[in-house]
C-alpha cells in the first residue's frame, strides 16, 4: 500500500486546488467585510458563543478584528498565487480557523471544510506547483497518496451528507425542501412547479442519490468527467435556489482534485523535465498520520450515535458532521431568573445580534451557554436560571426543547448527553 501511495505524479492538481481555496477564502472574507458583518457579528455584540475547549478564542476589539480580516485576505491571496505557498497556507488556516472558532453562531460546514483543506495543503507536498514566488524550474512530483487524502476528505463530505438524509423527514415528508421551495413561488417559468409535492420529493431523493453516489463516480476514470459535469449542474442549481454562500463554488472547485494530476497544465512536460524532478518518498510516519486523519474524519460524523434521541432535534453531535440542509427550525426563548429571592425575565434578543439569536433559540447547547452567561452577569451563589424554549422543526408544531424545571445554571457544559433536552415531537 505504501509503495502504491508513493507513486510519483505531477503536483499541478494540488497547486490548482490551492489557488481555488485561496481565492474562495479571499472572496468570503471580502464579502463578510463589505456586508458589514465584521461589526454586526464579531465586534458589536457584548456576548459571543464559544466551542467547548476553545472558550479562550474570542473576537478581538473592533480595530484589531478589522486588521485580522485584512490579514486573512492578504494571506489567502498569497496562498492563491503561491507566494511561499506553505507558509501562506498555514497563515490562512490559523487566521480563518480563529475567526470560525470565535463565534459559534456563525459556524458553517463549508467554512469547516475550507479550514480542513488549508490544513491538508500545509501538511501535504505540492507547495512548488503553480507558484509565483519563489519560482523553480521544472515540475514538482508528489506521491499519489497526497491526492488520495484530499479525495478521501471530499468523499467523506458527500457520503455522510447522504447518510444524514436517511431519515423520515427527508424520505417520507420531503422536508425541509418542501418548505424552502415554497418561498420560490414567484420565480418565472418554474415557480409554480416548485410548489408541488412532486418537486419536493424529486429534489429530496435526487439530492440523496447524488450525495451517496457522486464521490464513487468521481473516483472512477470512465465516469469522472460526466460526474464532474453533474457536480457543476447540481451545485449551481442548489446555489440559485438556496442562500448557502460559497459552498457550491467550493465544492465545484475542490472536486477538480479527482481529475488527472496534470489536468491544469498548459503543456505536458517533456521527458527531460520529468527525469530531473526529484522523486518523492513516503515514510511509515506519513502512513500513521494519514491513518489518524482518516480515523478522526470518520469518527466525527458518527459520534452522533453516542447520543440518545434524533440528532436533528437535539443537535448533539450535529456540528462538524456534514449534516447539511437537513432542518428548518424556528423558535422562541426567554429565561426565568431567580436570585436573592427575586424573580426576573431575560430576553436574549435585546443583547444579541440577529444571527446569534436565530441560532440560540433552536440549539440546546447554546441555550445552556447563554444561561451560564446570565448566571455570571447576575451573580450570587443562589442564582437559578430556567429556560422557556419552544422550537418548531420541519413543519412540526412548536414544542419545548428544554426541560423548564431544570436549573441550567447548575448544568455543566460538556460533550456528554444532556438529560435536560426534551424528546422531539412526532411528525404531523
Amino acid at each position: 500500500m505504501i509503495e502504491r501511495a508513493a507513486r510519483p505524479v505531477d503536483a499541478a492538481g494540488l497547486g490548482a486546488l490551492r489557488v481555488f481555496v485561496g481565492l474562495i477564502i479571499f472572496a468570503a472574507t471580502a464579502r463578510t467585510a463589505l456586508l458589514g458583518r465584521i461589526r454586526s457579528i464579531y465586534t458589536e455584540p457584548n456576548f459571543h458563543f464559544t466551542h467547548i475547549g476553545f472558550e479562550w478564542v474570542r473576537p478581538l476589539p473592533e480595530p484589531w478584528m478589522q486588521l485580522l480580516f485584512a490579514a486573512l485576505a492578504i494571506a489567502a491571496l498569497a496562498m492563491a498565487v503561491g507566494f511561499y505557498a506553505r507558509y501562506s497556507a498555514a497563515a490562512t488556516f490559523l487566521l480563518f480557523t480563529w475567526i470560525e472558532l470565535s463565534e459559534k453562531a456563525a459556524f458553517l460546514n463549508h467554512y469547516y471544510l475550507l479550514s480542513l483543506l488549508c490544513l491538508l495543503l500545509v501538511a501535504l507536498p505540492g507547495d512548488r506547483a503553480l507558484c509565483v514566488w519563489p519560482r523553480r524550474p521544472g515540475i514538482q512530483r508528489v506521491p499519489i497518496g497526497a491526492y488520495w487524502m484530499i479525495r478521501f476528505q471530499l468523499s467523506v463530505v458527500y457520503l455522510f451528507a447522504g447518510i444524514a438524509k436517511l431519515n423520515s423527514d427527508w424520505l417520507v415528508r420531503a422536508e425541509p425542501l418542501r418548505t424552502w421551495l415554497s418561498a420560490h413561488a414567484e420565480m418565472p417559468v418554474i415557480g409554480g412547479l416548485l410548489q408541488t409535492s412532486a418537486a419536493g420529493f424529486a429534489l429530496s431523493y435526487g439530492g440523496l442519490v447524488f450525495d451517496l453516489s457522486i464521490w464513487v463516480f468521481l473516483l472512477l476514470p470512465k465516469t469522472r468527467r460526466a460526474a464532474w459535469a453533474l457536480v457543476v449542474v447540481f451545485h449551481v442549481s442548489v446555489g440559485l435556489l438556496f442562500p448557502i454562500g460559497v459552498f457550491p463554488v467550493a465544492m465545484i472547485a475542490a472536486t477538480t482534485i479527482f481529475f488527472a494530476p496534470d489536468w491544469c497544465r498548459w503543456r505536458h512536460p517533456v521527458e527531460s523535465e520529468v527525469d530531473q524532478a526529484p522523486r518523492p518518498s513516503l515514510r511509515p510516519l506519513h502512513g500513521a498520520l494519514a491513518a489518524l486523519w482518516i480515523i478522526v474524519q470518520l469518527a466525527m460524523p458518527m459520534r452522533c450515535l453516542l447520543y440518545p434521541g434524533p440528532v436533528n432535534w437535539t443537535e448533539e453531535g450535529f456540528r462538524y458532521a456534514w449534516r447539511v440542509m437537513l432542518i428548518e427550525k424556528t423558535g422562541t426563548l426567554e429565561y426565568r431568573v431567580l436570585s436573592d429571592g427575586q424573580e426576573s425575565r431575560v430576553f436574549p434578543s435585546r443583547e444579541l445580534c440577529g444571527l446569534q439569536y436565530r441560532m440560540l433559540v433552536t440549539q440546546p447547547d447554546m441555550i445552556l451557554e447563554y444561561a451560564h452567561h446570565i448566571r455570571d452577569r447576575v451573580g450570587g451563589a443562589d442564582t437559578a436560571v430556567y429556560a422557556d424554549a419552544w422550537v418548531s422543526m420541519n413543519g412540526r408544531p412548536a414544542a419545548r426543547i428544554v426541560n423548564p424545571a431544570v436549573d441550567l445554571a447548575r448544568e455543566p457544559r460538556s460533550l456528554l448527553p444532556a438529560h435536560w433536552i426534551l424528546r422531539a415531537p412526532p411528525a404531523p
